[in-house]
């Protein structure tokens, strides 16, 4: 093909191809009995992996470097989104920093680099030495390196001096968006009593539902009996759950064991209804004695025993 032709094939003008061959980067390689030069094929099919690679904003040096050893358009793609994405967690990184610095307010340069410094430790130096700056860092560095943090005595630290702090929650506000999924998980694994309603109640962790439960709200009911369900803490999710039970919730119970597959199923409901107010449970206890399944009705003769003796 001459470069006309591959001109109006491609799109690409005739400077901008001269231009291309200039730099080595797309040059024709075969040449007419006539000694003039042609585009074959394989050369065509690089133009137009140059102008894909161009289309997305890549740098003509850039794409030359991707082009070399002619791989794949999708292994260059691949490449290119490896890349991407290491520059945007590098980005994300800064920006959590940057966040973290506005926080602390630092309001003289003596404070700005009792700042870094801290930084500096927890990013290079040993687990005493962290523990140590832990103990007075600014909130915002605080909960930054917590996410990241693995030691459990420097954890301890951090807890404890994010929890001194009455601010801890705004600051982490701030800092959220700019915190990979990760890190926000482990934020409210180490620190659910800091972490605002709205993000426990997008985690839906199991430790987010506990919290949600001491806070008294009522959209976790359904989260507890799952657990209880399934044999998940379903000790500590009954005791919660007696804290908020309603007749509601005592009903959805009975539902659950009614609907129950197994003995051990319906047993860890029954227990969970021991947890509730009698004055809210006793109701149902007394049908469940007359449950056919012999353990079910035992129990639930067992806890109306006490709760009379009581």
């Amino acid at each position: 093909m001459r470069i006309g032709e591959v001109a109006g094939r491609s799109g690409v003008s005739k400077r901008m191809l001269r231009h291309y061959d200039g730099l080595g980067l797309v040059s024709p390689s075969e040449r007419t009995s006539a000694g003039y030069r042609e585009y074959s094929e394989a050369d065509f099919r690089r133009l137009v992996k140059v102008e894909s690679l161009r289309s997305i904003g890549m740098s003509l040096g850039e794409i030359r470097e991707a082009l070399e050893g002619e791989p794949s358009v999708a292994e260059i793609l691949a490449q290119l989104e490896a890349e991407t994405e290491a520059r945007l967690e590098a980005e994300r990184a800064l920006l959590v920093r940057v966040r973290s610095l506005m926080s602390s307010a630092p309001d003289s340069v003596e404070s700005l680099l009792s700042y870094l410094d801290a930084v500096r430790t927890f990013e290079e130096r040993g687990d005493s030495a962290r523990y140590r700056a832990a103990l007075s860092v600014p909130t915002g560095l605080a909960l930054v390196a917590l996410a990241q943090e693995s030691d459990p005595n420097v954890i301890g630290a951090l807890q404890w001096s994010i929890r001194q702090d009455a601010s801890a929650e705004a600051v982490l506000l701030e800092l959220l968006p700019s915190l990979s999924e990760q890190e926000r998980g482990r934020l409210v694994e180490l620190l659910p009593d800091v972490v605002p309603s709205e993000v426990l109640e997008a985690e839906g962790s199991r430790v987010a539902v506990f919290e949600l439960a001491r806070r008294g709200e009522r959209g976790v009911v359904g989260a507890l009996l799952d657990l209880i369900e399934q044999g998940v803490d379903d000790v500590e999710a009954a005791e919660l759950l007696a804290g908020m039970a309603s007749g509601e919730d005592v009903a959805e119970i009975g539902q659950r064991i009614s609907d129950a597959s197994s003995v051990e199923v319906k047993l860890r409901f029954v227990q969970a209804l021991a947890e509730i107010p009698l004055i809210e449970a006793a109701e149902l206890l007394r049908e469940l004695t007359r449950s056919e399944d012999r353990q079910v009705a035992l129990t639930a003769e067992a806890i109306l025993g006490r709760a009379s003796g009581s």
